[in-house]
């Protein structure tokens, strides 16, 4: 079933975001069956305005699923708004049509009642929507029961699709646009499509690929010193402003968000394997598991629920397992396991992380070498001391491709599947 993203609703007074205490906006699963029956009407009368409005879309964020997220704010005065009548029943819709002028199934909306007069303010309602590259028109629509007055909207936007894509097929399987029926949240959508990724083999190939979901217990800041090492700066690279800190949920989705990708490789011969886990809580998120089967949303839920601060008692006695608990984690994952034919078989694993510096006082230990290739891939997003996870890993053959935006994790997986399908000519 498609889903929907429930929308916010806040007060803006003089240039400034004030907290909409007072008039919540309703959530309901699905828009008033006479209004769903008016909208497309509109949509086909083109531009129409009874309240005064003005709409903004805003540049699109890219996301580590290689997805463009465009928020779309519709702004209304107040008291404008209010003078024939302070109540009012609302409806904000934002609709997509593609290319050919065909509206795509779905939309996202938020039904709003007021009640009392707000004042000289500012009215912002706001969504987004999820698109892959293409030519589209965004349909804004609001509506107000009590007064049976609509606005609509309609602007042309295009999603660019990179220049000179190294994999131009990715998106291929995927909704032309999609929506997270969810908070607003941006760059941190997160959706449950699957990518095209085939692994044009010769040989059959198994892929486990291991997703470290750590939190991190320091706090990171803006304060700090310039980070030395893998974590400065390089010439001609763009290094995202924000410093994640431990519990910035920015940190573990944008992980999730590249595990996704990952896991949708597809060997012409073989499978995927997925696992996931915290060491510094010693917790294991994901079993090993068929890649196919692996729901993302899910596991967001799970571990930015009611568990996020929960650690394991056992994790709590011994702070210095993390290596050990790890790599303990590494060979179960990697162990033999059924997985079409083994004969001449390649093992692949791949190591999702942001890099991890475990405790001062931590024994250390490394991997013991396998019959395998091992490709690290490093999200170096934020900011953090050390990466000591690749010198526990130093004994294996192992690859790092290290990345820090959307785009070079475009690029560094691109290289990534070329190196696997070469080593399973």
């Amino acid at each position: 079933m498609p889903r929907f993203k429930a929308l916010t609703l806040c007060l803006l007074a003089l240039s400034t975001l004030v907290s909409a205490q007072g008039v919540p906006a309703e959530v309901h699963e699905h828009l008033d069956k006479q209004l769903q029956a008016q909208i497309p009407k509109w949509l086909a009368a083109g531009d129409h305005q009874d309240i005064p409005w003005k709409v903004k879309i805003e540049k699109p964020l890219e996301t580590y699923q290689l997805r463009d997220v465009l928020h779309v704010t519709a702004l209304m005065d107040a008291d404008v708004l209010q003078a024939k009548s302070v109540q009012r029943k609302l409806v904000f819709v934002i609709k997509v049509a593609d290319a050919e002028g065909r509206w795509l199934p779905d939309e996202n909306f938020v039904t709003q009642d007021l009640q009392n007069t707000l004042g000289h303010v500012k009215l912002q309602m706001e969504s987004e929507v999820i698109l892959k590259p293409g030519k589209y028109t965004i349909g804004t629509i609001v509506y107000d029961s009590v007064l049976d007055q609509h606005n609509v909207s309609l602007t042309q936007w295009e999603i660019a699709a990179p220049k000179k894509d190294p994999l131009p097929e990715l998106l291929r399987n995927v909704d032309a646009a999609e929506f997270v029926r969810d908070d607003v949240t941006g760059s941190n959508s997160l959706v449950n499509t699957r990518a095209y990724l085939p692994l044009q083999t010769s040989r059959p190939v198994r892929v486990d690929l291991l997703v470290d979901l750590s939190t991190r217990e320091e706090e990171f800041s803006q304060t700090h010193e310039r980070p030395t090492g893998f974590f400065r700066r390089r010439p001609g690279e763009h290094r995202p402003p924000p410093f994640h800190s431990a519990d910035d949920d920015t940190f573990l989705i944008t992980l999730l968000q590249s595990a996704s990708v990952l896991s949708s490789m597809q060997p012409r011969q073989g499978c995927t394997r997925v696992a996931a886990l915290d060491a510094f809580k010693e917790r294991i998120i994901l079993a090993p598991s068929d890649a196919q089967a692996v729901d993302w949303v899910k596991i967001k839920k799970n571990i930015l629920g009611a568990s996020k601060n929960t650690i394991d008692v056992k994790a709590l006695a011994d702070k210095k397992d993390e290596p050990k608990f790890f790599l303990r984690e590494l060979q179960v994952l990697t162990a033999d396991a059924p997985c079409g034919s083994a004969d001449n078989r390649l093992h692949v694993v791949i190591i999702l992380s942001h890099g991890l510096h475990f405790r001062e006082g931590s024994e250390k230990v490394h991997a013991e070498p396998c019959d395998c290739k091992v490709f690290y891939l490093r999200q170096s997003d934020t900011i953090t001391e050390s990466d000591d996870l690749r010198g526990t890993l130093s004994t294996l053959s192992l690859a790092l491709l290290d990345f820090h935006d959307p785009e070079g994790f475009r690029n560094k997986l691109a290289d990534l599947v070329k190196q696997i399908e070469e080593l399973a000519k």
